[in-house]
């Protein structure tokens, strides 16, 4: 992945990787610093240096599939008893209506980052720099799949999760764009709530994080039927 990216000049530069233990080295860049997805300017440079990926072309052959990551994690929380929502059966069915809706769109798939957070974006302040790091799960999906995992990762409310889409798109988006972002932003808390419970079982902490994660599949689950109920009846 890294061979292909290479020429874009927006990775890290990788010295050394290890395929059979995963181990990456990867150049220092001095002074940067993590992207603030709360400051407007470093938040649209964000939007527009994932849409250059999305436009460049590129491909790869790993697929980076929602619908299976979130099957993976459910089986595994569920093995060991760890889902905690009473609600949970009814949710699941809500996930399932997504899912159906997602594939009955025919969204063409383009190279994703697969793990789009601020954190993995580094700003050098004084000369503009920017660069994304940790490439490790990118794949083939929806482009607008990455701007919601970027959303739900800083915990965003619903304002800056549309102006995120608004940046990324230099516009107004469309309602197809509108639907594809509530529902991946319900379909990406459902899944990093499940991977939590699943990491909370096996000792880890993880606070109100997986809350705050079921509620964005919650509340997002209904605006994105808001939107596909307005583009059925068109």
């Amino acid at each position: 992945m890294y061979d292909s990216i290479g020429n874009l000049g927006i990775s890290d530069e990788v010295v050394s990787f290890n395929a059979e233990t995963g181990i990456k080295i990867s150049r220092f860049i001095k002074n940067t610093r993590s992207s603030d997805p709360f400051d407007d300017g470093e938040l649209r440079k964000c939007m527009q240096i994932i849409r250059k990926i999305h436009k460049s072309g590129l491909s790869c052959q790993n697929s980076y599939n929602i619908e299976k990551m979130i099957a993976y994690y459910v089986s595994l929380a569920e093995d060991l008893n760890a889902v905690r929502f009473s609600d949970i059966d009814s949710v699941k069915e809500k996930v399932r209506h997504l899912l159906d809706i997602r594939r009955d769109l025919a969204i063409p798939e383009v190279l994703c980052h697969g793990d789009y957070a601020h954190i993995n974006v580094l700003m050098r302040p004084d000369d503009g720099l920017c660069r994304i790091i940790d490439w490790e799960y990118s794949g083939m999906a929806d482009a607008i799949m990455d701007i919601a995992m970027y959303a739900i990762f800083a915990e965003f409310e619903k304002e800056r999760i549309d102006l995120s889409l608004r940046m990324y798109v230099d516009g107004e988006p469309s309602r197809d764009e509108w639907l594809r972002l509530y529902m991946y932003v319900a379909l990406g808390g459902f899944l990093w709530c499940m991977w939590s419970q699943y990491k909370q079982a096996l000792g880890q902490e993880f606070g109100e994080y997986p809350l705050k994660m079921y509620r964005y599949m919650k509340d997002y689950y209904r605006l994105a039927i808001d939107v596909w109920q307005m583009m059925i009846q068109d």
